[in-house]
């Protein structure tokens, strides 16, 4: 403190410079610094403040800008309450109080704090008061400690004249809160559900009393969780932590509180809450006090709920005392039998008669022991005692047996004499004969100790052998930062000598990353006393790095450790070879998924194949019937469709399908589809839709969205294993929630929920189940693609898939797509699908057909001209645009194939978007990742294979929308 004053600037101080300080003040200040006890002087005029280094802990957080300030300016917030005490000391009085409460400021907020001082006036050479001195010691704690104390002593005295459990909750929340100054104290109990809690029990001063049945799930995860493992649960201010419920304590109107569980075999059952309504700084001795008057009120409610449960039971004694294995005895004062419980019966083979405990010890104890009972109960008789004895009785066998005989006597209230003995007889015979193994035991226990010295030699050399031999690097040493002892594996694994190791710090050779870690890990061990374990980098004699996993364990000396190294260079190598080989596994799962896809593909394709083959030849023979030829044709087109089906599943389990979207009513299509889900299912399986919206509109493709359902549907089907409950539940959302770590999305999003009752899925595995060939299921029984499509429909649809599931709780997958209003557009789509079977006139209509292939160009053109259409044809996209510059007017519309060397089909319809805005470009692919990944670019697109009537009637329907046809 010296040094700070003699480093102070003290140009504002109303002290001014020390060297102009009177005698007298620099004789005080050299009395206070020297002195272990906080004191203070204020000097002068404006009461300049100089104090110790002992109250500057008084100050707080006033220290050290007090140093040479204002008195007043230092405590301005208690001045009302101590300046009538300064005015008397500068008068020259002296004074003196003890306890005296003052409310401070200094830690950022009030507090409430007590002091015991002296003040006295300082006189300087004249004889005049100059200035006033303190002498203080802060009380604070010593009149807290009182307090509570005397708030304990009175709470038990309260609770201990109470019977009933409710009047003692009433009590203890009242006192509490009384004693705390608190807008709310209150008892609630957890119901057996455990997700419900009873608040009957309230005191309340300026907030409403906080009455009913709540669910334990308002008042935040984080909080119970804490509540449930014993832990108290204390928030300053409700308002800062972000791991409150905010909207549950507003509504409660509480920014701070203190809620102490009651834990009993591991169940949440009460909790004792006190609630501030403002933020409040809770020190741990109202933590504390808090916790002990909830142990308190526990034990007193626990006690009367007790004492209420013991007069429900003494009716019940007789039958109780019968179904106790022992044998439950009750005797007069003198020893004559008024019960006995059918243990008695049991066990002797006689039914009981009123008797005499002379009788008894006569007909039924062993004779060896009969004089040594009657001995021990005529003493506790005497003496008014505990009765206890060990004795055989016989049984209804003849065999005899052990028991411990126990009698308590009980007196009356009034004379002290005994009125009634109670008793039980335990059967301690297997005890007994363990004592007399016991015995046995402790004899040779005895003979082996006649050989300690040579056994004990025998395991140090077994020790040494150990310590020479193990490829683990052992050592002792100490929190310093020596090593006292290494074995030799030290220099086997890193190469130093042994008095390289013993004579230089071990933290030479620790990675310097590796420093902190190791400094924390041994930091641990010596604060909790028990082994750690931990890694680091130690450095080899050949200037390598080699990765060590340590284990610790303190020795009771508190000034060294033992420590265990092993290298962890092989048992990475060792895991890095297992994580290859099960990588190696999965390849080779997926091959042999893959090899059984495209088997089932291979084998459709020829069945399909061998149709249109046959068909073709049938249709070549001259004298074939009209009705045959019809039947034929027909064949072959029908196989087609059934062919692009296939191929197109086969894009959407590669996420390469080009979608065509379109807006329909979401649960409109959910009706459409359920009876096909009943049959994917099978009859076990109910199925139960939940539309919570109406005229939900997407823009998807409807057939890979029936397909994620029914994908949907057999995954749970097979969880279910064929029976059970399935829900389809439909909901219209603001916005789409945040899946797998990812962020949500703003706009609307109609969420279609498929929940089943089965086993679900194990949480390490579901961030696999949308991975392309990733099953859960048995081999054989599926190939991993189902989820895989439904995620990549979402992903392709702008939206998204969730799945939530547990071990015995079922599964529900969530399938995300963006809502949109009806487009005025759609009718027209539904017409044009209603009117699809009717073949378009393209007469009058001039197209410009793009295809690198020529097979398929030369079809191409020659379908249109069957169909009426001029047409011109340009092998790429390069020829097309010099065809368009040359006369671009000669074109109604533009139909190009998507996928072609150089320029793409989608380039080429950009490149024509922009140069020529009204000439329409109408796009077909068979297949195209752009499309896949990208959309339709707005370009009407036609899926290969196409029938005529597509072409002709896509053809003229953009021709119409631009005007040229």
């Amino acid at each position: 403190m010296g040094a700070l004053m003699r480093g102070h600037d003290w140009s504002t101080s109303p002290l001014g410079a020390p060297e102009t300080w009177p005698q007298a003040l620099r004789t005080v200040t050299s009395l206070l610094l020297t002195s272990k006890f906080p004191m203070f002087v204020a000097w002068g005029p404006e009461l300049g403040f100089l104090y110790n280094g002992a109250y500057a802990e008084i100050l707080g957080a006033k220290h050290p800008a007090a140093l040479g300030e204002r008195f007043h300016d230092i405590w301005a917030e208690i001045w009302p309450d101590i300046s009538p005490l300064i005015d008397a000391a500068l008068a020259g009085e002296a004074s003196y109080r003890e306890n005296l409460p003052l409310l401070v400021k200094r830690k950022g907020f009030d507090e409430e704090a007590w002091f015991t001082f002296s003040y006295s006036p300082v006189r300087d050479e004249s004889g005049q008061v100059a200035g006033m001195f303190c002498a203080v010691a802060e009380t604070t704690g010593q009149v807290l400690a009182e307090r509570r104390q005397s708030f304990r002593i009175k709470l038990e005295e309260a609770l201990g004249d109470l019977t009933d459990p409710r009047a003692i909750m009433a009590a203890a929340v009242e006192a509490l809160g009384l004693y705390l100054r608190a807008n709310r104290t209150g008892y609630s109990e957890v119901q057996a559900d455990g997700e419900t809690i009873v608040c009957e029990t309230c005191y309340a001063d300026g907030v409403e009393p906080l009455i009913g049945t709540f669910a334990l799930s308002s008042f935040g995860p984080d909080s119970i969780a804490r509540q449930r493992s014993g832990q108290t649960e204390v928030c300053d201010s409700i308002a800062a932590d972000p791991r409150q419920t905010h909207a549950t304590w507003a509504a409660i109107e509480t920014d701070a509180f203190v809620s102490v569980p009651l834990v009993r075999d591991g169940r949440f059952t009460a909790s004792l809450y006190v609630n501030f309504r403002d933020a409040h700084q809770w020190s741990s001795e109202e933590v504390a006090l808090i916790e002990d008057a909830a142990s308190r009120t526990w034990s007193a409610v626990e006690r009367a709920r007790a004492e209420e449960h013991l007069r429900e039971s003494e009716a019940q004694f007789r039958l109780m005392a019968d179904a106790v294995p022992q044998i439950v005895w009750i005797t007069d004062g003198e020893g004559r039998t008024q019960f006995f419980n059918r243990q008695w019966s049991s066990y002797t083979g006689v039914t009981y008669e009123p008797t005499t405990a002379a009788d008894v010890a006569a007909h039924y104890v062993h004779p060896d022991d009969g004089m040594a009972t009657m001995a021990a109960f005529n003493e506790a008789r005497r003496t008014g005692g505990t009765f206890s004895v060990e004795h055989r009785i016989r049984s209804a066998a003849g065999e005899y047996r052990w028991f411990l005989v126990r009698g308590e006597p009980y007196c009356d209230p009034g004379t002290g004499e005994i009125v009634r003995w109670f008793g039980a007889s335990v059967d301690i015979h297997d005890r007994k004969l363990m004592e007399e193994a016991l015995r046995e035991s402790e004899e040779r226990l005895r003979d082996l100790n006649a050989t300690l010295e040579e056994r004990v030699a025998a395991r140090t050399a077994e020790r040494n052998h150990l310590w020479t031999l193990t490829e683990d690097m052992l050592a002792r040493a100490d929190y310093e930062g020596r090593m006292s002892a290494v074995n030799p594996a030290w220099t086997r694994v890193l190469g130093w000598s042994e008095q390289e190791l013993l004579t230089n710090p071990y933290a030479d050779i620790i990675h310097p990353d590796d420093v902190g870690v190791t400094v924390a890990a041994l930091l641990s061990m010596g604060e909790t006393k028990q082994p750690t374990r931990f890694e680091n980098r130690i450095l080899t004699s050949s200037g390598e790095w080699k990765p060590i996993g340590w284990t610790v364990s303190p020795e009771p000396d508190g000034q060294n450790f033992i420590a265990v190294g092993r290298d962890l260079a092989d048992y990475r190598a060792r895991e890095q070879l297992l994580l290859e080989a099960q990588e190696a596994l999965r390849q080779s799962q997926k091959l042999e998924a893959v090899g059984q896809l495209t088997g089932g593909v291979a084998h459709d394709f020829n069945n399909l194949l061998t149709i249109i083959r046959s068909s073709v030849e049938f249709l070549r023979r001259p004298d074939l019937p009209e009705e045959r030829r019809r039947r034929y044709i027909d064949a072959i087109t029908d196989t087609v469709d059934r062919a692009a089906k296939l191929t197109g599943q086969l894009l959407a389990f590669a996420r390469r399908q080009a979608l065509k979207p379109e807006v329909f009513d979401v649960p409109e299509r959910i009706q459409a589809v359920t009876d096909m889900l009943r049959t994917i299912v099978g009859s076990r399986i109910k199925i139960i839709t939940d539309i919570s919206c109406e005229r939900c509109f997407v823009e998807a493709d409807v057939v890979q969205f029936e397909t994620a359902l029914v994908n949907m549907a057999v995954n749970a089907r097979d969880a279910m294993d064929g029976e059970g409950t399935l829900t389809v539940h439909v909901d219209a959302l603001a916005h789409m929630p945040s899946i797998r770590g990812h962020a949500g999305a703003p706009g609307k999003f109609v969420a279609v929920s498929i929940s089943d009752t089965g086993s679900g899925i194990p949480t390490d595995r579901l961030s696999h189940i949308f991975e392309p060939f990733f099953t859960t299921k048995e081999v054989g029984k599926g190939t991993g693609l189902g989820l895989s499509q439904v995620y990549g429909f979402a992903k392709q649809s702008g939206g998204d898939v969730a799945v939530e599931s547990g071990l015995g709780k079922g599964t529900t997958f969530t399938l995300y797509l963006p809502k949109v209003e009806r487009e005025a557009g759609a009718d027209e789509t539904a017409v044009y699908a209603r009117t699809g079977a009717q073949q378009e006139d393209g007469r009058g209509c001039r197209v410009l057909v793009v295809e690198d292939n020529l097979e398929v160009g030369q079809f191409a053109t020659q379908l249109l001209q069957d169909l009426g259409y001029e047409t011109a044809w340009a092998a790429n996209a390069t020829e097309a645009l010099d065809l368009l510059e040359n006369n671009h007017t000669r074109f109604d519309v533009v139909f190009s194939d998507v996928v072609m060397p150089g320029m793409s089909g989608i380039e080429l319809g950009r490149e024509i978007r922009q140069r020529y805005p009204a000439l329409p470009v109408v796009l077909t692919s068979g297949y195209s990742h752009v499309l896949a990944e990208e959309g339709r670019h707005g370009f009407e697109l036609l899926h290969k294979p196409y029938a005529v009537e597509d072409v002709s009637r896509v053809l003229r329907r953009v021709t119409r929308r631009s005007g040229s046809g």
